[in-house]
């Protein structure tokens, strides 16, 4: 019961029986899949969603996404389209659609209240309201016999001084230790999965190792560059584009999805 999703350069081995026996736990009967709206995730559903189709029939799906705080709170529309063009293609439901929202950055849990009408999703002086929100909506469903997916990808090799020249010098003086950096350094092989320390919980980072470049490539092994490429998002840019459902061009994860996939 797998299915493997090659590249040039990777290789995903999608078998949660395999990983089950290996991390000694029991075979997930859940997945959780952190799903944003941008090219990783996508990526990402669209293969779960197959190998329910055509190996683990009896997993269940369930989608969590973060909504980003006004006016980037464009994730859940985008997220919906993408899961509905998913079960377009593959024919396979997902069970259930979690939403949490991101707490808007400077405003307190009152103000949060009186001028969003968002609840519960802020701690006073919390420096990381995105993990925050992450941890209430996705914490409660991933119990034991669960397995959460996320799609993270590697940067661009640091070679490529476009994506650091302007960034690093200015904040960290060239310091490629730069915690935002490292969590997606091309730097070094990072682990694909394992379970959490205290509970008996599967988490899997598939693209992990891989960059925008071996994710192009993907979507033209599985023919998704016409059918899901177009309906995902990357751009991060405050201007009008937010309105306009546009990318930027100019912000960092647009300039990465350029150089991965050559279009926006």
């Amino acid at each position: 019961m797998y299915m493997k999703f090659t590249v040039s350069r990777h290789q995903w081995n999608l078998d949660l029986h395999k990983v089950a026996e290996e991390l000694e736990m029991p075979v997930p009967h859940t997945a959780i899949l952190k799903m944003s709206g941008g090219l990783d995730s996508t990526a990402m559903g669209y293969c779960v969603a197959l190998y329910k189709k055509h190996e683990y029939h009896d997993l269940k799906l369930k989608v969590v996404t973060i909504n980003g705080y006004a006016p980037k709170n464009w994730n859940r529309m985008y997220a919906h389209r993408i899961l509905d063009r998913i079960t377009h293609l593959t024919g396979v439901d997902f069970d259930e659609r979690i939403v949490g929202e991101q707490a808007t950055p400077g405003l307190s849990a009152q103000q949060e209240r009186e001028y969003v009408g968002r609840e519960e999703l802020w701690i006073d002086g919390d420096v990381d309201p995105y993990g925050t929100a992450v941890q209430k909506t996705a914490e409660p469903h991933w119990t034991e016999g669960t397995v959460a997916f996320t799609g993270v990808t590697a940067n661009p090799p640091t070679h490529l001084t476009q994506f650091y020249q302007d960034y690093l010098p200015e904040v960290y003086g060239g310091d490629y230790q730069a915690p935002e950096l490292q969590v997606r350094t091309p730097n070094k092989i990072r682990q694909e999965y394992d379970k959490s320390n205290s509970t008996n919980r599967m988490w899997w980072q598939p693209w992990t190792n891989w960059h925008k470049q071996d994710l192009a490539e993907l979507y033209n092994n599985l023919s998704i560059m016409d059918t899901l490429f177009p309906l995902t998002r990357s751009c991060e840019g405050m201007g009008s584009e937010i309105i306009a459902q546009k990318h930027c061009g100019e912000c960092w994860w647009c300039q990465e999805r350029l150089w991965g996939f050559g279009k926006l």
